[in-house]
């Protein structure tokens, strides 16, 4: 499957994993499976999306506006979250920030990096600093 996506941490976060050829499609149908589980759970908070298997991004500017338009519905939900995007490759790693600059509306904390590791320490330091925000205002995150 060249786009998977799995719910962890008892539903606090998603992990997409692309491989191979990925088309704009199953990267919004990823982002419906996502607002779909929200709608269910609510508890979701961070995403990670690794596409550095992806070997061709068949995706367009369009493609990614639509995503983040998704996003956007979405982050009426879950409005704190946070998201990390691994991009290796110098054209992924372009479309990811345009991704970004198209979902900056969410409001989200988001990052794209180059490796897995990285990406990792980031996203678990910004969901320290997100649930401690969220404690503070006597809130879940």
């Amino acid at each position: 499957m060249p786009y998977s996506t799995e719910f962890i941490d008892d539903g606090r976060g998603v992990i997409h994993i692309g491989e191979g050829v990925l088309t704009g499609a199953e990267l919004i149908e990823g982002a419906l499976l996502v607002r779909a589980e929200i709608e269910r759970h609510a508890v979701l908070e961070y995403g990670l999306t690794d596409l550095s298997g992806v070997g061709e991004l068949s995706v367009t500017p369009e493609d990614l506006r639509r995503l983040a338009d998704e996003h956007m519905v979405t982050a009426r939900q879950l409005p704190n979250a946070v998201a990390a995007v691994i991009a290796t490759s110098d054209h992924i790693y372009g479309m990811a920030r345009m991704w970004e600059a198209y979902a900056d509306p969410t409001r989200w904390t988001t990052r794209v990096f180059r490796d897995r590791a990285s990406a990792e320490v980031w996203l678990r330091e910004a969901v320290v600093a997100l649930r401690a925000e969220a404690a503070r205002a006597g809130q879940s995150p």
